[in-house]
């Protein structure tokens, strides 16, 4: 499978360079209480995503996610 035809969420990349996965979790689900149908993602591959799909793409960083999924950076 082609990784640029991934869908929504982040890529490995970005999990490395996360420092608080509980932050960026935190910060997903306010996100996913905004009042919108659809999240337009304007890089990588073109998707329409629902809030319970955003919450989702992000669910390596919710708190019992699934293991190793959620990368953090080196902190330095």
């Amino acid at each position: 499978r082609d990784p640029r035809l991934r869908g929504p969420g982040p890529d490995a990349l970005l999990r490395s360079l996360v420092e608080d996965p509980a932050a960026v979790w935190r910060s997903v689900e306010r996100i996913a209480r905004w009042d919108f149908e659809r999240v337009l993602v304007c890089h990588g591959q073109e998707s329409a995503t629902t809030p319970a799909q955003l919450l989702e793409a992000f669910a390596a960083y919710r708190p019992g996610g699934p293991p190793g999924a959620a990368h953090t950076g080196s902190g330095g």
